[in-house]
């Protein structure tokens, strides 16, 4: 049978210790992240009608999104995920409040509401819609000659922030009011 000296006795004390500390260290650093866990809702009106819901959850310095829209018969007509990272306007939302501040105004701000005619024009000849210096890029699948026809529908549209330098676009559709992506427009960022 083998003895301990004292001196490895007491460097089995102290690596004991410093065990301990090291647990209680990680522990204490694993409960201030669960409070700074972001669980936030944001709701405004859109197009009159529909109710938009942005919530998060995660850890407040990346938690993921998810926008849902719903009609008055609380159907959902559109529904997505983001990671705040990757959306213009969340950088400094670092926490619970901060993260609340920051969908109110995605919801609200940084959304625009319009009709399909205001999408720029797709002038014959061309390879895209000629938005000048922000570039309109169509969904894929959408012609030129259902691009135009949307336009000249003017269907209830709205624009929401979907990047650090772009919006995605949705029109209403007619008979389904469901939410149909038209495309993406660039902003400056």
């Amino acid at each position: 049978m083998a003895f301990v000296s004292q001196r490895q006795w007491g460097l089995c004390q102290a690596l004991a210790l410093l065990l301990v500390v090291s647990w209680a260290t990680v522990a204490s650093r694993t409960e201030a992240v669960a409070q700074e866990s972001c669980s936030n809702v944001a709701q405004t009106t859109w197009l009159e009608d529909l109710t938009a819901r942005a919530s998060t959850f995660g850890d407040c310095t990346a938690p993921a999104i998810t926008l849902t829209v719903f009609d008055q018969e609380t159907s959902v007509v559109w529904s997505s995920v983001h990671m705040a990272a990757d959306l213009f306007g969340f950088d400094m939302a670092t926490d619970s409040t901060g993260m609340q501040s920051a969908l109110e105004g995605w919801l609200s701000d940084m959304t625009r509401s319009g009709v399909s005619g205001d999408l720029p024009a797709w002038p014959e000849g061309l390879s895209a819609p000629d938005s000048g210096e922000f570039p309109f890029y169509v969904e894929d699948g959408v012609s030129q000659a259902l691009y135009s026809e949307i336009r000249a529908e003017n269907r209830p549209m709205v624009c929401y922030v979907q990047g650090m330098e772009s919006q995605r676009c949705l029109l209403r559709h007619p008979t389904t009011k469901a939410f149909q992506v038209i495309g993406v427009q660039s902003f400056p960022g």
